[in-house]
């Protein structure tokens, strides 16, 4: 019978097996709870932004009116989030960030389109996650149809840049 201080029991492959069956539990539980715990953080801070972009699109459909009327306020909004107003039909009224008028139509845009769906969206609002081609970056949009989504007056539509 082997004692403690038995250098045989070392060299015993049962030993090391078993030993090393243990240590590729741990590393593989390791892993896989760091891998579930790093995407939890991640759709927690992505449902974060998308409420704070919902939040902010809601405070600018109260001045909506007065942005139309006045062009030339938005682009003076200091911001991190970029900000775009639409009409009806899709044209850029004005953008915090580009020169609205060189701009293409936004009609066809993910957000714009969940946001004037009804059926997707009861209280018009559209989210969409996808790469900017005027910034040439991945972006988060929320966009918040005016008046009805399934006759809407314009969109306010509030984005932020999606980076690490």
């Amino acid at each position: 019978m082997p004692t403690e201080a038995d250098p045989k029991i070392y060299q015993s492959k049962l030993l090391w097996q078993v030993w090393g069956l243990l240590c590729a539990l741990v590393l593989i539980s390791a892993l896989s709870i760091g891998y579930f715990a790093a995407q939890q953080v991640a759709s927690d801070a992505r449902a974060a932004i998308e409420e704070s972009l919902a939040h902010q699109v809601q405070l600018l459909k109260q001045f909506y009116n007065p942005l139309i009327l006045q062009k030339t306020a938005l682009p003076v909004i200091q911001s991190e989030q970029r900000i775009t107003i639409l009409g009806p039909d899709g044209t850029v009224l004005s953008d915090n960030r580009e020169d609205a008028g060189l701009m293409e139509n936004h009609l066809k845009r993910p957000e714009i389109l969940a946001a004037s769906a009804q059926t997707t969206s009861a209280i018009g609002l559209g989210i969409a996650q996808r790469y900017s081609t005027t910034l040439e970056q991945d972006m988060l949009y929320v966009a918040l149809a005016l008046g009805s989504p399934d006759a809407p007056t314009g969109y306010v539509r509030v984005s932020t840049p999606l980076t690490s």
